[in-house]
């Protein structure tokens, strides 16, 4: 955890973005990893949670400082509830069999009623874009996390635990920057006319990653 965290603190680079439209012009935007500080919380012991905000209080990953724009976000326990209250109204209206066909079992539980809900903690999510970040809640896969998206009402898990998952979306390559760059458009005039795309990322003294 020490050594991921001393990577998010001192990883730097850059976004090469195109300006949609013709004749095409590009510019570069610089990115960071803005780490907030320790919070103190009951945490279940579960994902490695505890260790990690006992590190940090949450993380904005690929921060786009010019911008109010970031890859993900991972939000201090006290955010959690929002999250959820945000999240949970994707599902609102869903029937039994919808519950079933869309959403992972390891998410998945019924109420005290007897209607489904989901049995995670939304603890992250991609900014301007009702996507989020979920950890299973109980169960042998307790702690692993998934990512859903709203658009196509799909779920991926990614990683065992919340570190992991840190490490993974560091680990960027071209598929995980297009999951990115299809979020992450930076917008310039008060009318939006001026939309630069991301073409190409680049770590400072490291990989250089394109997108085709």
């Amino acid at each position: 955890m020490q050594a991921l965290l001393q990577t998010l603190q001192t990883q730097t680079g850059s976004f090469t973005c195109r300006l949609a439209g013709d004749p095409p012009e590009e510019k570069t935007v610089a990115f960071r990893h803005l780490v907030l500080p320790p919070v103190q919380a009951e945490l279940p012991p579960m994902g490695r949670l505890p260790e990690f905000y006992a590190a940090c209080g949450g993380l904005v990953l690929f921060d786009v400082p010019s911008s109010e724009e970031a890859a993900r976000r991972l939000l201090p326990p006290p955010a959690w509830p929002e999250l959820d209250a945000e999240c949970a109204g994707w599902f609102e209206g869903l029937s039994a069999q919808e519950w079933q066909e869309y959403v992972p079992g390891p998410l998945l539980r019924r109420d005290a009623q007897g209607r489904f809900e989901l049995d995670a903690l939304v603890i992250g999510d991609t900014p301007h874009a009702g996507n989020y970040v979920l950890m299973a809640a109980s169960g042998e896969q307790a702690g692993q996390v998934y990512e859903f998206d709203h658009d196509g009402f799909e779920f991926r898990w990614v990683a065992p635990d919340i570190v992991a998952y840190v490490r993974h979306c560091l680990a960027v390559d071209g598929p995980r920057l297009l999951d990115y760059a299809s979020h992450l458009c930076f917008v310039e005039g008060g009318d939006g006319s001026r939309q630069w795309f991301i073409r190409q990322m680049r770590v400072t003294g490291g990989d250089v990653i394109e997108l085709e």
